[in-house]
């Protein structure tokens, strides 16, 4: 699978100090590209609490395997 860097950017999910996204608007980008094996983190400032940054990484299909079972 290759990765498009760009997948926010067009749909129009760009980094703001002003602009807040819902966690459906940033799934809708991503996940029908890259599929459902996204972990999707918000990184906040420790004193002001507010969001600082988005994190989004692959789960291999083992882990995400392990995942579930654990939840289970």
């Amino acid at each position: 699978m290759e990765f498009d860097a760009l997948l926010l950017e067009d749909a129009h999910i760009s980094p703001s100090c002003d602009r807040p996204y819902k966690l459906s608007e940033v799934q809708q980008a991503l996940v029908p590209r890259l599929g459902e094996k996204l972990q999707i983190q918000c990184v906040t400032d420790e004193k002001s609490l507010e969001p600082k940054e988005v994190l989004v990484q692959m789960i291999k299909q083992q882990d995400r395997q392990q995942m579930l079972r654990q939840k289970l």
